[in-house]
């Protein structure tokens, strides 16, 4: 299925759900983050799938800001610089969900 305007929200669903999934196992396995807030959560998931959307733009509509570009880009020290106490936090699951994602992990693209 390819992204277009009128799938957008459909696909964007999808990746949505992709990368909550992915969090909730980053999180089960992770010892040093601990008391994660679910409007924390919901931040992470926004910037995982906006990573994913960026670095794939085939998945998605809209270029991230200046960390998700940073990320993209694998400038560490841009991303360290640009992002927000939350972010900072979760910059290795951000590294981690860009080395083990493909297009072919979401549902959709199978069809």
């Amino acid at each position: 299925m390819e992204t277009t305007r009128e799938n957008y929200e459909e696909v964007r669903q999808v990746t949505i759900g992709y990368v909550h999934e992915q969090l909730d196992r980053y999180l089960a396995d992770s010892d040093h983050v601990v008391g994660v807030s679910d409007e924390t959560k919901i931040h992470v998931t926004d910037i995982g799938v906006s990573i994913l959307e960026t670095k794939w733009p085939e998945i998605g509509m809209y270029q991230g800001g200046s960390f998700v570009q940073a990320m993209v880009n694998n400038d560490l020290q841009q991303a360290f610089g640009t992002c927000d106490y939350i972010n900072e936090q979760f910059i290795k699951f951000y590294l981690i969900l860009m080395y083990n994602f493909s297009i072919y992990n979401l549902p959709y693209k199978n069809k």
